[in-house]
């Protein structure tokens, strides 16, 4: 299905390199090749690998090894006679001997920057630190969003972001900003679980919690914070007083609004009561 197959292109396109090279294990070799076979965003990426490794390849043609005799040459140069003479600053063209080898150095230089530039960053275009940060940093509900839409399990969601659960006993292994977090959802909701999900330097807060016997999920993340919704269309709404973002789904309703301190998220079956209760209660 398309969940599947995006969710396969966001974990293998980094085994491409290594798929091109023949440098993965049977298995991985395999998954890797199904998916490329069906991913046309893929298999352009591999053309461009290749094509650099041909750049390389083409780059040291025509040099030559350094010869045999080339450190009997460099110690006869160190055992001449060192003289006194002054000179002014000069300046000399290298040798045709010596001119083929900076060539080199500098053609290897120019494919050094191209494979930063296709690769570094997981994209083939240039982008400021600021924009690959904020990308990077997202939180991508919309994955999570189709998932459920086609009835799929939202583990994959949580294990995508290494989602750790909050165990009260354990609870050291969270810094104080989420374990603030963490305990601000449980005084609010009582909540059956509570996770954190990271994705980089960034965090988020996730709670399981009831309403009305109905599981709802609730994420909770700083003002400002980076998020994507994929290609999915939100509504402005109004609920006592505060804006929202509302999506309607078959099945279940995704609600996004700003408090005080904090951004939520919510996704489940919601009623409109449902919604106006979350909302004046995480503020």
């Amino acid at each position: 299905m398309r969940i599947s197959f995006y969710y396969q292109h966001f974990t293998l396109k980094k085994w491409l390199a290594a798929y091109t090279d023949n440098h993965l294990t049977a298995n991985l070799y395999k998954k890797v090749g199904g998916h490329v076979a069906e991913c046309f965003k893929c298999q352009n990426t591999i053309k461009e690998i290749q094509n650099c490794r041909e750049l390389i390849q083409s780059s040291t043609i025509g040099i030559k090894p350094a010869s045999s005799d080339i450190w009997r040459r460099i110690e006869s140069e160190i055992q001449k006679p060192e003289t006194h003479q002054i000179h002014g600053p000069r300046f000399s063209f290298p040798q045709k001997r010596n001119l083929k080898w900076i060539m080199a150095a500098a053609s290897f230089i120019s494919v050094g920057f191209l494979l930063n530039i296709y690769f570094g960053n997981g994209n083939s275009s240039l982008e400021t630190p600021r924009n690959q940060t904020q990308f990077a940093s997202a939180f991508d509900f919309g994955f999570y969003i189709d998932l459920k839409e086609n009835e799929q399990d939202v583990e994959a969601f949580y294990e995508l972001y290494e989602a750790k659960e909050f165990i009260e006993d354990k609870s050291v292994s969270f810094n104080v900003k989420s374990l603030a977090m963490t305990n601000h959802l449980k005084a609010e909701l009582n909540p059956d679980c509570v996770r954190l999900l990271r994705n980089g330097l960034t965090e988020c807060t996730g709670a399981s919690c009831k309403i009305d016997k109905k599981i709802i999920e609730v994420f909770q993340l700083n003002l400002g914070q980076p998020i994507s919704f994929g290609n999915h269309v939100f509504r402005r709404v109004n609920f006592d007083g505060v804006e929202c973002l509302l999506l309607e789904k078959e099945g279940f309703y995704v609600i996004n609004w700003r408090g005080s301190l904090n951004e939520y998220l919510a996704i489940g079956d919601l009623s409109e009561k449902d919604i106006l209760k979350l909302v004046q209660t995480l503020l």
